[in-house]
């Protein structure tokens, strides 16, 4: 997962995905020049006088099957989260993520 945002909610709920991926069963790291799926997410402060209120999200899904090769778009989500419900946007993300990984499984055949 790649992100990119200073804002302080979009840097947590970066963290909180990455957390849940960690701790998942369903995912895994990949590791070298295998296919995987990559996820890019950026945030930004909802209101920029109040950075640490809300955060606008987007996330999209890539195919990438090896590092010089540009990547296929598979899809795209966007949302605002606070720091109340940044754990339950987490789990949306990434279970999103499993059901783009059902849907796009023969792209890994």
């Amino acid at each position: 997962m790649e992100h990119a945002g200073s804002d302080p909610i979009g840097i947590r709920l970066a963290f909180a995905l990455k957390e849940t991926f960690g701790k998942s069963t369903l995912f895994r790291l990949a590791v070298g020049e295998e296919k995987k799926i990559t996820l890019r997410m950026a945030t930004k402060a909802e209101f920029t006088d109040r950075p640490g209120l809300a955060s606008g999200w987007a996330v999209i899904w890539l195919f990438t099957e090896q590092s010089d090769v540009l990547g296929f778009y598979l899809e795209s989500d966007l949302g605002f989260t606070g720091r109340e419900d940044l754990g339950d946007v987490a789990v949306s993300v990434a279970s999103r993520t499993e059901e783009i990984a059902k849907r796009f499984s023969y792209l890994f055949e």
